[in-house]
């Protein structure tokens, strides 16, 4: 029994994910439409106002990078962004079998409370459902059979799905509208990736295929056209020149299908991402500090200042409670983890700036305004 449990907890673990009761609600989203804004700005005679990072209220943080002519100078490769892990899984609408928000979920807001905290770079992970909607998710292939005492299960495409496609593209869209009426100039960053279809792909491991790609990108480009960045460059390209008519959006996607104008792939743009994969936060920070210092020169780099959980941890959630006693296994859940990294941000910007290496890309789990205010901390030193 002991064997058999132990098995089971091996490969759960592997994917983070948690045995579920039933299945959890499923999220049910009112289709809506948003017009695009005609804007009142003069766009070749705006000029931002200069504005010390350090004094900038957290109230106005929903456009910290149209706040300083010295950024606005600056490229991408330049500054440093704050960025949400798997930023789609603010909420758990469904789940598999052996899932449950206890190893899935990694935020707590909507799109638009991120967009509204100054997150402008975005992990985000699209698959097709079941029922053939378009959502975003936290999944991982298994594959296996396991067997548990006298009972076999079959594990699959494993996780939890979060929002959908449609409620992230709405909060992007009204916010880029908000900010062309403002004369804002910022810029969001969309990082898709982990692409899976259940519709097509129930007991297989689950892809993009060219026609999904095709699927993926006509949705985006549905609500967002206006918005989208073509140039190829925009990584090295100052953010005047970028935001020269408002507020744009960069769309890339892990993928080698064909993609059309106003979408970029990944493996084009040498983005530097690798997780520690440990629960342990000197641990995690060791190594990404030196991940970063060999990395930041050379790539587009995120600094990953997340926690994963370890094999004892994930089964404790998987287990139930009194079986999960017996066997010596304590849940914590990717929440819980979380507390240490984000008490490590507090002196994030000074450690960096000792060894004057800083990151691209700031990226954590249950991402807040916090993140945004170390983020500007980071470059205000960046700049001098």
């Amino acid at each position: 029994m002991l064997y058999g449990l132990k098995n089971y907890c091996l490969l759960v673990s592997s994917l983070l994910t948690q045995a579920l009761p039933p299945m959890c609600p499923t999220q049910s989203m009112k289709k809506t439409s948003i017009a695009y804004p005609t804007s009142p700005v003069n766009w070749q005679a705006l000029q931002p106002a200069p504005l010390q990072y350090s004094r900038i209220d957290p109230s106005r943080l929903n456009r910290w990078m149209s706040s300083s002519n010295q950024l606005q100078a600056l490229s991408l490769k330049e500054i440093t962004l704050p960025g949400a892990h798997d930023a789609g899984m603010g909420i758990v609408s469904q789940c598999s079998d052996f899932a449950n928000a206890a190893v899935t979920q990694t935020q707590k807001t909507s799109f638009q409370t991120m967009l509204e905290n100054g997150i402008r770079y975005f992990d985000v992970r699209p698959m097709i459902s079941r029922t053939n909607e378009m959502m975003l998710g936290h999944y991982r292939w298994v594959g296996r059979q396991v067997g548990l005492g006298v009972k076999t299960f079959n594990l699959h495409n494993e996780g939890c799905l979060g929002y959908s496609l449609e409620s992230m593209l709405m909060d992007v869209k009204r916010f880029l509208n908000k900010g062309l009426m403002a004369g804002d100039r910022e810029i969001i960053f969309l990082k898709m990736s982990h692409f899976m279809n259940f519709y097509k792909y129930n007991h297989d491991q689950s892809f993009f295929d060219a026609d999904d790609v095709k699927r993926l990108q006509h949705e985006i480009k549905n609500e967002l056209k206006p918005y989208l960045v073509n140039k190829n460059d925009f990584l090295t390209t100052p953010l005047k020149a970028l935001t020269a008519t408002g507020p744009k959006v960069i769309v890339t996607l892990d993928t080698n299908e064909p993609l059309e104008a106003g979408f970029h792939a990944e493996h084009n743009i040498d983005i530097y991402d690798e997780y520690s994969n440990t629960p342990l936060f000197n641990k995690m920070k060791k190594d990404q500090f030196n991940k970063i210092w060999l990395s930041a020169d050379k790539h587009y780099s995120v600094l990953s200042w997340t926690l994963t959980q370890s094999e004892p941890m994930a089964v404790g959630c998987v287990l139930p409670r009194s079986l999960g006693y017996i066997a010596g296994y304590k849940c914590q859940s990717i929440e819980s983890l979380s507390q240490a990294s984000q008490q490590g941000l507090a002196t994030l910007a000074d450690e960096l700036d000792h060894i004057k290496t800083y990151p691209n890309v700031l990226y954590t789990d249950f991402t807040g305004k916090q993140e945004t205010q170390v983020a500007i901390d980071i470059n205000e030193r960046r700049l001098g």
